[in-house]
């Protein structure tokens, strides 16, 4: 493969022939070179060379350049991904705490009412109790007080009976008792019965 600059001649100098001294105190006899010859040679290789490895140089510097814009856009969008996630994240966790208290609030409320309806359940237990207990004395007194009442009314029945057989007889109260009560205080059998013994 042949090189752009194999053609090149720098000088276009030939060396001359010249004859080889034998003794080293003879002149060296050399041609004479021509030094108006003007130096003829086209350097819009090198300078194309030079402008290629120029812009080389800058595309690479554009390349690493952009590389590293891009590294660095792609990270500050990872950052602000992983700023906007924690936000994300910080507000589920405060949506959760919002909704353990509030469920924690429902149940202590459900609670609260539960303990409520069981405190008024037994108040109206106790109440219903009370009252019960109450007709219940009160029926209780009110059969007393009738069984009384008839008792009174009874002997007060008695007593009269007692009165108009002694009146009828003239006979005591213990004797009168005695036939009444066998009589079960029919005065006029009781009375009869009386006189009939008396006639015997």
């Amino acid at each position: 493969m042949s090189s752009p600059y194999s053609g090149l001649r720098y000088a276009k100098v030939i060396a001359p022939l010249c004859e080889v001294p034998i003794d080293v105190k003879q002149p060296l006899s050399l041609p004479k070179i021509n030094a108006t010859e003007q130096f003829n040679y086209d350097f819009s290789i090198e300078r194309e060379a030079v402008k290629a490895a120029k812009e080389s140089e800058r595309e690479e510097a554009e390349s690493k350049q952009n590389r590293k814009e891009y590294e660095e856009k792609k990270q500050r969008e990872l950052l602000e991904k992983k700023k906007m996630q924690d936000i994300k994240d910080e507000e589920n966790r405060k949506k959760m705490e919002a909704l353990q208290v509030k469920q924690r609030e429902a149940k202590e409320a459900a609670q609260v009412r539960q303990h409520a309806l069981e405190q008024q359940q037994k108040e109206e237990h106790a109440r219903k109790t009370a009252e019960d207990s109450r007709k219940e004395a009160s029926l209780l007194r009110s059969k007393s007080k009738s069984k009384d009442d008839r008792q009174t009314a009874e002997k007060q029945r008695e007593q009269e009976i007692l009165t108009q057989f002694r009146q009828w007889t003239g006979a005591s109260d213990e004797v009168g008792r005695h036939y009444l009560s066998a009589h079960n205080w029919k005065l006029e059998d009781s009375v009869r019965e009386y006189f009939g013994r008396a006639n015997d």
